[in-house]
């Protein structure tokens, strides 16, 4: 390398910053342009281990951060859901709601026949079209 500092990491800051892009979907050729390198050395670092094990750890990270952020918007959900089935007022609300949180946990998906395979119910098709 033309003296370039080298992170703990084994990358470069101009590596650090083509696996930040690289991570979120940019092509090669465009980190190249960006970071001011040719085309061919974002090819080479591509094949570094350092610089995989990077893009990918940016990867992972945004996948827990979006994981984590629709488990609160799930609580959230299910809070509204809940406010709704008690509420007073009407019954159809608190019936469609009823049904959304049964269809989303599964309940009467497949029930057993009597020979024992699995059959589709139709109780929520059944319940969802009462008006």
């Amino acid at each position: 390398m033309s003296g370039e500092v080298i992170g703990i990491d084994g990358l470069t800051d101009q590596q650090r910053e083509g696996a930040r892009l690289a991570a979120t979907g940019w092509r090669g050729v465009d980190i190249a342009e960006h970071v001011g390198v040719a085309q061919e050395t974002v090819s080479r670092w591509r094949k570094k281990p350092e610089y995989a094990a990077a893009v990918e750890a940016i990867l992972t990270e945004a996948r827990l951060e979006v994981a984590g952020r629709m488990a609160d918007l799930t609580d959230k959900a299910l809070d509204v859901i809940e406010d709704t089935l008690d509420s007073k007022y009407d019954r159809r609300v608190k019936l469609r709601a009823a049904i959304a949180v049964l269809q989303l946990s599964g309940v009467g998906r497949a029930a057993p026949s009597r020979s024992g395979q699995q059959q589709p119910s139709n109780q929520a098709a059944t319940l969802g079209s009462i008006d």
